[in-house]
């Protein structure tokens, strides 16, 4: 159930009551809880009525899905990543059939791999995690700084949506990442220099129209914490930025293909099913 309805079936005390009676829970556990629960609980609720927000989750969901619709096996056969969102029952898509504009995106995706089983797992389950395998990397919600939201129509549906120059902001954290895979999580963002950015689709109705759904990614900064938090590397920050896309696109480039155009192709798909 949801934070919301958990909390109004079950008051704090009574949940107190009942881990207390457990025996499992130690005191300052308790004080921890209570201390944390009801804060995290009006934060979330702060972030939804008040805040304009990108959930983090869904550009970590994003970055991922991109990375592995980019995947494309190497002279040998392998691939860097071990299954895909969407099969095609190994056909063309029809125009009339959904995920048609999809398939013209990322044709170079429909070979089918099955999910990674075992100790053993490809790089994208290594990077952004698996079923008993922690993630690396984590997205915090991006939230709106400058610019306008407006009620407007979409595919003939009036949504809310973001103006041209939007901007949000926030960040992305990582540990234990070699430089080229956190410059393969930027390149599948379409950060491909430090001050460039490949236009991507991102949002709900980004494979239905037309001039909708375009966003841009960029870095402002890269910040290094634990023994690297001195002030002497803060400065470097931009250039492991550009350092670690650099590496990935040396390391990786027979395993993704880091050229696809999605704004282009999505015109080129729309044209043919005659809805200009």
């Amino acid at each position: 159930p949801s934070l919301k309805k958990f909390l109004n079936r079950y008051s704090i005390k009574r949940l107190y009551k009942y881990l207390r009676s457990s025996g499992n829970i130690r005191k300052d556990w308790l004080i921890n809880l209570e201390s944390a629960f009801p804060r995290h609980y009006t934060l979330m609720k702060r972030q939804i009525r008040e805040y304009i927000i990108i959930p983090g989750s869904m550009i970590k969901g994003f970055s991922r899905s991109r990375l592995e619709l980019m995947a494309k096996p190497d002279s040998k056969g392998r691939v860097m990543s071990c299954f895909r969102l969407y099969t095609w029952s190994g056909r063309e898509a029809l125009p009339s059939e959904k995920g048609y504009v999809h398939q013209q995106i990322f044709t170079s995706a429909k070979r089918f791999r099955p999910p990674c089983k075992g100790p053993r797992v490809c790089l994208i389950c290594d990077i952004f995690g698996a079923p008993g395998l922690a993630s690396r990397i984590a997205f915090t919600d991006l939230y709106l700084i400058p610019g306008n939201v407006t009620i407007s129509e979409v595919c003939n549906r009036k949504c809310e949506v973001a103006l041209p120059g939007t901007v949000f902001e926030r960040w992305l954290i990582f540990e234990y990442l070699l430089p080229e895979e956190l410059g393969l999580i930027l390149l599948a963002l379409g950060i491909n220099k430090l001050n460039k950015s490949k236009r991507v689709l991102l949002g709900k109705y980004r494979y239905q129209c037309l001039q909708t759904a375009i966003v841009s990614f960029y870095v402002r900064d890269l910040e290094f914490i634990d023994i690297l938090s001195d002030e002497n590397f803060r400065d470097y920050g931009l250039e492991f930025v550009n350092l670690s896309i650099h590496r990935a696109l040396s390391t990786y480039a027979n395993y993704f293909d880091f050229n696809i155009d999605e704004v282009a192709l999505r015109a080129e798909a729309i044209k043919k099913l005659g809805k200009l």
